[in-house]
């Protein structure tokens, strides 16, 4: 065995888990009225109830947020990929039968696990970091889109 190869942690046809973080949508108490659909405005002297502008009357708004899977994706290992490149750092890859072998997606042998927990926990460790990357760099405004910080 030659020790400047590194040596692939799954084989052939090995089951794993994918840890992953996802950006998406999902929806949120509005916070311009509190989820309460309706704002008091005051107009002519007088306080009139209407719908919440920000939300249209919904009551809640759609956030766009970094989030853990709840349940982590299987795989199945169908090629894998050992790289004795110096400048790279991902030295051994993989790809999996349900995304294709040849054309389909490579998974870096970091984000592949041997079981669903291991997953789950490296899941909820990425996304509290992408989270924490994030707030340093953007903020929400009153309506809860994300936006960059102003310097």
């Amino acid at each position: 065995m030659n020790p400047d190869v590194p040596e692939a942690k799954y084989r052939l046809g090995q089951k794993v888990f994918l840890s992953a973080t996802n950006w998406g949508p999902e929806s949120a108490p509005c916070p311009k009225c509190k989820g309460q659909s309706r704002i008091v405005v005051e107009a002519f002297e007088q306080e009139h109830v209407v719908h919440c502008p920000a939300c249209r009357g919904a009551g809640t708004i759609q956030v766009y947020n970094y989030r853990t899977t709840t349940k982590p994706d299987t795989r199945t290992i169908g090629s894998i990929r050992i790289d004795t490149s110096e400048k790279h750092e991902n030295k051994v890859s993989y790809m999996c039968r349900e995304t294709g072998i040849g054309s389909g997606n490579i998974y870096r042998e970091s984000d592949l696990h041997s079981t669903e927990f291991e997953a789950q926990t490296v899941s909820a460790a990425k996304t509290a970091a992408a989270q924490a990357q994030r707030d340093k760099t953007h903020e929400q405004d009153e309506y809860g889109v994300w936006r960059e910080k102003r310097r």
